[in-house]
């Protein structure tokens, strides 16, 4: 999978959950737009980077290089959540790890089926 099927596969993923989220846990302030488009900039911010950091620790086992990476996305990902969503910081760390679990998930398994 090339970057930019991965950055589209990992937007289809994220965003949707993060909406989810918020529109369960914050109802009656939930502003889809803007929940989306801060959904979207945390994996723009977070994507490009974590791309070439895996490329730059290709000689890493996989497990030692997903677990730099993905906990960089996902501490990343979290304060831009608390940030932006004012989702309280334990809940902005649940969703970031929710999300970046699910959308690393699905990605092995594109990438197994490739």
């Amino acid at each position: 999978m090339n970057q930019w099927a991965a950055l589209l596969l990992t937007l289809a993923v994220e965003v949707p959950i993060v909406l989810f989220w918020v529109r369960r846990t914050e109802p009656e302030t939930f502003d889809w737009p803007r929940v989306a488009a801060v959904a979207a900039a945390a994996t723009l911010l977070t994507h490009p980077l974590v791309w070439y950091t895996n490329n730059a620790l290709i000689a890493w086992p996989f497990v030692a290089r997903a677990a730099v990476v993905e906990t960089f996305a996902v501490v990343a990902e979290a304060v831009v959540y608390w940030r932006f969503l004012a989702q309280p910081l334990r809940r902005a760390a649940l969703l970031s790890l929710v999300a970046n679990g699910i959308s690393f998930s699905i990605g092995l398994a594109v990438w197994a089926l490739t």
